[in-house]
């Protein structure tokens, strides 16, 4: 079972693992994907990918995850009369 990062080197390995799905997956698409391309692109090993995720899709799903957590934050922090623009504007 994958391990949560506790210690700041184990949460930069995790955002370095995550970054680099992103930058692979918008390159390439999620057919491409393996773990050993995310480990390579990260500048990890392979067992530091299964040592933090199951398997690729759990990295593709956290890269999902962030990139909602950031537009959430973006939406959030919008004006409040920007919101409020019609979509035909």
């Amino acid at each position: 079972m994958p391990r949560q990062p506790q210690q700041a080197r184990a949460k930069a390995t995790v955002s370095a693992i995550v970054e680099a799905a992103a930058i692979l997956l918008a390159q390439s698409g999620p057919k491409a994907l393996t773990t050993r391309k995310i480990a390579e692109r990260a500048g990890t090993g392979v067992g530091s990918v299964y040592e933090y995720f199951r398997n690729r899709d759990a990295v593709i799903d956290a890269v999902y995850a962030q990139l909602i957590d950031e537009a959430v934050t973006t939406v959030m922090q919008a004006d409040s009369a920007d919101v409020r623009i019609s979509l035909r504007d």
